[in-house]
Protein backbone atom coordinates (compact mmCIF):
# COMPACT_ATOMS: atom_id res chain seq x y z
CA UNK A 1 0.00 0.00 0.00
CA UNK A 2 0.85 3.78 -0.71
CA UNK A 3 2.21 5.89 2.41
CA UNK A 4 -0.84 8.33 2.56
CA UNK A 5 -3.03 9.49 5.36
CA UNK A 6 -5.70 6.99 4.25
CA UNK A 7 -4.03 3.89 4.35
CA UNK A 8 -2.49 4.88 7.89
CA UNK A 9 -6.28 5.81 9.19
CA UNK A 10 -7.29 2.43 8.33
CA UNK A 11 -4.47 0.93 9.78
CA UNK A 12 -5.29 3.24 13.31
CA UNK A 13 -8.96 2.00 12.87
CA UNK A 14 -7.83 -1.68 12.46
CA UNK A 15 -5.41 -1.64 15.47
CA UNK A 16 -8.01 0.40 17.45
CA UNK A 17 -9.99 -2.90 16.75
CA UNK A 18 -6.94 -4.89 18.13
CA UNK A 19 -6.78 -6.68 14.47
CA UNK A 20 -2.95 -7.00 13.86
CA UNK A 21 -1.29 -6.01 10.56
CA UNK A 22 1.36 -7.25 9.05
CA UNK A 23 2.64 -5.48 5.66
CA UNK A 24 4.86 -7.02 3.11
CA UNK A 25 6.78 -5.82 0.16
CA UNK A 26 6.04 -1.59 1.15
CA UNK A 27 6.17 -0.51 4.52
CA UNK A 28 4.42 2.16 6.18
CA UNK A 29 6.93 2.71 9.00
CA UNK A 30 5.89 4.12 12.61
CA UNK A 31 2.31 3.33 11.56
CA UNK A 32 0.18 1.18 13.40
CA UNK A 33 1.15 -2.26 12.35
CA UNK A 34 2.57 -5.32 13.88
CA UNK A 35 5.57 -5.46 11.47
CA UNK A 36 7.10 -5.59 8.15
CA UNK A 37 8.47 -8.45 6.10
CA UNK A 38 10.46 -7.23 2.64
CA UNK A 39 13.63 -6.43 1.28
CA UNK A 40 15.73 -3.83 3.05
CA UNK A 41 15.09 -1.19 0.16
CA UNK A 42 17.74 1.29 1.15
CA UNK A 43 20.45 -1.86 0.25
CA UNK A 44 18.91 -2.80 -2.72
CA UNK A 45 19.43 0.31 -3.91
CA UNK A 46 22.98 0.46 -2.56
CA UNK A 47 23.76 -2.97 -4.20
CA UNK A 48 22.26 -1.58 -7.52
CA UNK A 49 24.65 1.93 -7.72
CA UNK A 50 27.55 -1.24 -6.88
CA UNK A 51 26.12 -3.08 -10.22
CA UNK A 52 25.84 0.56 -12.09
CA UNK A 53 29.09 2.15 -10.74
CA UNK A 54 30.78 -1.03 -12.88
CA UNK A 55 29.57 0.02 -16.39
CA UNK A 56 29.86 3.39 -15.74
CA UNK A 57 31.92 6.11 -16.68
CA UNK A 58 32.26 9.40 -14.00
CA UNK A 59 31.70 11.58 -17.25
CA UNK A 60 28.65 9.89 -18.40
CA UNK A 61 24.99 10.81 -16.90
CA UNK A 62 22.38 8.58 -15.25
CA UNK A 63 18.96 8.96 -14.83
CA UNK A 64 16.92 7.34 -11.52
CA UNK A 65 13.47 6.89 -11.83
CA UNK A 66 11.58 5.78 -8.48
CA UNK A 67 7.94 5.79 -8.16
CA UNK A 68 7.34 8.97 -5.19
CA UNK A 69 7.41 10.09 -1.99
CA UNK A 70 3.92 7.68 -1.48
CA UNK A 71 6.42 4.55 -1.43
CA UNK A 72 8.87 4.10 1.13
CA UNK A 73 10.29 1.41 -0.44
CA UNK A 74 11.25 3.27 -3.84
CA UNK A 75 12.27 5.80 -1.49
CA UNK A 76 14.40 3.95 0.59
CA UNK A 77 16.07 2.49 -2.50
CA UNK A 78 16.57 5.40 -4.63
CA UNK A 79 18.43 6.84 -1.59
CA UNK A 80 20.40 4.05 -0.90
CA UNK A 81 21.32 4.19 -4.77
CA UNK A 82 22.32 8.10 -4.49
CA UNK A 83 24.28 7.50 -0.98
CA UNK A 84 26.22 4.97 -2.60
CA UNK A 85 27.15 6.64 -6.01
CA UNK A 86 28.35 9.34 -3.50
CA UNK A 87 30.43 7.38 -1.69
CA UNK A 88 31.62 5.99 -5.08
CA UNK A 89 32.35 9.64 -6.02
CA UNK A 90 30.25 9.98 -9.22
CA UNK A 91 29.43 13.41 -9.59
CA UNK A 92 25.83 14.49 -8.97
CA UNK A 93 25.37 16.75 -11.51
CA UNK A 94 25.55 13.68 -13.58
CA UNK A 95 22.50 11.94 -11.98
CA UNK A 96 19.00 13.28 -12.56
CA UNK A 97 16.45 11.46 -10.61
CA UNK A 98 12.56 12.27 -11.18
CA UNK A 99 9.57 10.45 -9.54
CA UNK A 100 7.23 8.88 -11.56
CA UNK A 101 4.37 7.43 -9.67
CA UNK A 102 4.26 4.25 -11.27
CA UNK A 103 2.53 5.37 -13.94
CA UNK A 104 3.35 4.39 -17.83
CA UNK A 105 2.61 7.82 -19.51
CA UNK A 106 4.66 10.00 -16.78
CA UNK A 107 7.40 7.50 -16.72
CA UNK A 108 7.82 6.74 -21.01
CA UNK A 109 7.69 11.00 -20.80
CA UNK A 110 10.10 11.36 -18.67
CA UNK A 111 12.61 9.15 -20.08
CA UNK A 112 11.95 10.64 -23.73
CA UNK A 113 12.52 13.81 -22.56
CA UNK A 114 15.63 13.11 -20.79
CA UNK A 115 16.71 11.16 -23.96
CA UNK A 116 16.69 14.66 -25.89
CA UNK A 117 17.96 16.53 -23.03
CA UNK A 118 20.65 14.28 -22.41
CA UNK A 119 22.52 12.58 -25.51
CA UNK A 120 25.31 11.33 -23.53
CA UNK A 121 22.45 8.98 -21.05
CA UNK A 122 24.49 6.17 -20.00
CA UNK A 123 22.04 4.20 -17.95
CA UNK A 124 18.55 3.84 -16.37
CA UNK A 125 18.02 2.91 -12.79
CA UNK A 126 14.36 1.95 -12.66
CA UNK A 127 13.10 1.95 -8.99
CA UNK A 128 10.34 1.58 -9.94
CA UNK A 129 7.23 -0.67 -11.50
CA UNK A 130 7.06 1.49 -14.80
CA UNK A 131 9.83 -0.86 -16.47
CA UNK A 132 8.12 -1.58 -19.43
CA UNK A 133 7.13 2.18 -20.11
CA UNK A 134 11.37 2.78 -19.76
CA UNK A 135 12.07 0.32 -22.23
CA UNK A 136 9.50 1.16 -24.57
CA UNK A 137 10.20 4.81 -25.10
CA UNK A 138 13.83 3.65 -25.07
CA UNK A 139 13.38 1.87 -28.47
CA UNK A 140 11.10 4.40 -29.81
CA UNK A 141 13.50 7.23 -29.11
CA UNK A 142 16.49 4.92 -31.02
CA UNK A 143 18.49 4.37 -28.07
CA UNK A 144 17.51 0.73 -28.21
CA UNK A 145 21.51 -1.11 -27.28
CA UNK A 146 22.79 2.34 -26.12
CA UNK A 147 21.00 2.83 -22.73
CA UNK A 148 21.45 0.13 -20.38
CA UNK A 149 18.95 -0.49 -18.00
CA UNK A 150 18.75 -2.06 -14.32
CA UNK A 151 15.44 -3.01 -12.66
CA UNK A 152 14.02 -4.70 -9.53
CA UNK A 153 12.19 -7.95 -9.54
CA UNK A 154 11.71 -10.79 -11.71
CA UNK A 155 8.46 -11.21 -13.15
CA UNK A 156 7.32 -12.73 -16.61
CA UNK A 157 7.69 -9.31 -18.67
CA UNK A 158 11.43 -8.31 -16.69
CA UNK A 159 12.59 -11.95 -17.65
CA UNK A 160 11.89 -11.51 -21.48
CA UNK A 161 13.84 -7.92 -21.12
CA UNK A 162 16.60 -9.66 -19.74
CA UNK A 163 16.72 -12.43 -22.11
CA UNK A 164 16.27 -9.90 -25.05
CA UNK A 165 18.48 -7.26 -23.76
CA UNK A 166 16.55 -4.58 -23.04
CA UNK A 167 17.15 -4.47 -19.13
CA UNK A 168 20.38 -5.83 -18.53
CA UNK A 169 20.00 -6.35 -14.65
CA UNK A 170 17.07 -7.16 -12.22
CA UNK A 171 17.33 -7.09 -8.57
CA UNK A 172 14.89 -9.71 -7.26
CA UNK A 173 12.47 -10.43 -4.34
CA UNK A 174 10.81 -12.87 -3.53
CA UNK A 175 7.29 -12.43 -3.09
CA UNK A 176 5.96 -15.22 -2.34
CA UNK A 177 8.33 -16.06 0.51
CA UNK A 178 7.39 -12.23 1.58
CA UNK A 179 3.51 -13.07 1.59
CA UNK A 180 4.01 -16.49 3.13
CA UNK A 181 6.15 -15.33 5.64
CA UNK A 182 3.35 -12.38 7.10
CA UNK A 183 0.67 -15.03 6.73
CA UNK A 184 2.86 -17.43 9.00
CA UNK A 185 3.57 -14.53 11.48
CA UNK A 186 -0.42 -13.82 11.34
CA UNK A 187 -1.16 -17.30 11.45
CA UNK A 188 1.10 -17.85 14.95
CA UNK A 189 0.12 -14.66 16.64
Amino acid sequence: ASDCPEVRQKLRCLAEHHIPVVLFNSDIPNSDRLCYVGENGRHAGRIAAEIISKALRKEEKLLVIYAGTEYTGHIARAEGFKSRMEELNYPRENCRVIATHNDYDKTYAAVCQTLQDTPDLAYIYMANLSVPACVDAIRDCGRAGTVRVLSHDAGTEIRQYLKDGSVDFTIDQDLFYQSYQALEILYRL
